[in-house]
């Protein structure tokens, strides 16, 4: 396994380090304790009823757990981002479809339109942070990067 380090542009709000005491509790509480990047679409996909993985399931249960967790977490309007290190994980909540990486030696061209975020999804943000715990929120544009 090698060494990866990868550019990341986003729309959302820094949050911290998941390691410190900024990160918000109400954040802490929704996505309970961790040790990988799905905790967020974890706790996404158990709101939305979704249950856990049942590793004694049939194929076609499995196949159809899977359909379910991908479509409860793309309905989310918000969705967790890491960045820093990955041994030392800060936390970004963006907006959803806003992400844009870049990894080491594949630099990524991004289009004007792209960068375009409309109101409708920023409320959808900002309201799903509100209902959620949090403070009213202004994401704006992050320029960010991970290593590991």
């Amino acid at each position: 396994m090698g060494i990866s380090s990868d550019g990341i542009l986003v729309f959302g709000v820094d949050f911290g380090s998941e390691q410190e005491e900024d990160v918000p509790k109400w954040l802490i509480d929704f996505m309970g304790t961790h040790d990988d990047g799905d905790g967020f679409d974890d706790a996404v996909a158990k709101e939305a009823g979704i249950p856990a993985y049942d590793h004694g399931a049939t194929e076609d249960e499995k196949t159809e757990h899977w359909r379910r967790y991908r479509e409860a977490v793309a309905a989310c309007p918000v969705e967790q981002v890491l960045h820093c290190s990955y041994d030392y994980a800060m936390v970004i909540l963006a907006v959803r479809g806003t992400v844009k990486r870049a990894s080491r030696g594949y630099p990524q061209t991004i289009e004007a339109s792209e960068l375009e975020v409309s109101a409708l999804d920023i409320t959808r943000f900002r309201d799903w942070i509100r209902e959620h715990g949090g403070d009213d929120v202004t994401p704006t544009w992050i320029l960010t990067s991970v290593y590991g």
